[in-house]
């Protein structure tokens, strides 16, 4: 016997909010894992895709189970220019910072996993703009431990991203430029429509392949806004320093600009 079984995101999600059970949609950001590890020798060695596959599929599965898109560092000649297994193992953001910015992932995690006597220890760095995490953890399977360090960075990413019920819905306007045809924007106006938080949406105003959204949602601007960006379909046209487009304090009557890259 085969049992099918569909549902609707949209009416699931709004379900969620009338029991207010606080809700983490999509898209979701994308998660980088810096792991170095400690064998049972003493050596030590950095996880890539292409090397360490028992602590990558370690990774890949709580990834999964904790719905996170993962990132799995290359390891390859440019990532070697970039970060040793000294910057991991020695906490060096900087150069972790650098090396991450190839791979567009909006969250940064930097472990290391150690022995400590009978046990093993892991020590933990979550970086997601100018915030930072850091927590340590102890069990006798190391494995454990490297799962929960995914299990942690999604608690800490959906704590940011979740539509908590309650919030007061506010009206924002989006600016989008370089939309040169109705087919791209049938595809811009179901990408928008489909990120989680936004209520509703409606076209502003047309002019000369621009236009003009103006969006319902109970989320924080910048969150919107990082929610806008997070595939890489709509660039910030006036950037601030940090990549983001800026913090609104009156968001009602102000507008961001965007560049769209259709897919």
């Amino acid at each position: 016997m085969l049992l099918r079984l569909t549902f609707e995101p949209k009416a699931i999600q709004q379900l969620l909010q009338q029991h207010a059970i606080p809700v983490w949609g999509e898209p979701r950001p994308a998660l980088i894992v810096w792991l170095a590890v400690e064998d049972p020798t003493g050596g030590r060695r950095l996880v890539g895709s292409t090397t360490g596959m028992a602590e990558v599929e370690l990774l890949q599965r709580a990834a999964r189970q904790r719905g996170v898109p993962l990132i799995i560092p290359r390891l390859d000649a440019f990532d070697s220019r970039e970060v040793q297994l000294a910057d991991i193992w020695g906490g060096f953001l900087d150069n972790i910072r650098t090396a991450s910015k190839r791979y567009e992932a909006r969250a940064i995690l930097l472990g290391r996993v150690l022995r400590d006597g009978g046990q093993w220890r892991a020590e933990w760095t979550f970086i997601e703009g100018n915030e930072q995490r850091q927590w340590q953890q102890s069990s006798a399977a190391s494995e454990l431990l490297i799962a929960s360090g995914i299990y942690r960075s999604g608690d800490e990413l959906a704590s940011r991203y979740q539509l908590s019920p309650g919030q007061t819905r506010q009206q924002l306007r989006v600016t989008i430029e370089a939309v040169n045809s109705f087919a791209q924007y049938l595809q811009l106006r179901d990408y928008i429509a489909t990120l989680s938080g936004i209520d509703a949406l409606a076209l502003a105003d047309v002019s000369a392949g621009t236009l003009t959204f103006s969006l319902t949602t109970a989320m924080p601007p910048q969150r919107i806004f990082q929610l806008l960006e997070l595939d890489g379909r709509l660039r910030p046209v006036a950037a601030t320093a940090s990549g983001v487009a800026p913090l609104l304090l009156e968001a009602e009557s102000a507008a961001v600009r965007y560049r769209f890259q259709p897919r």
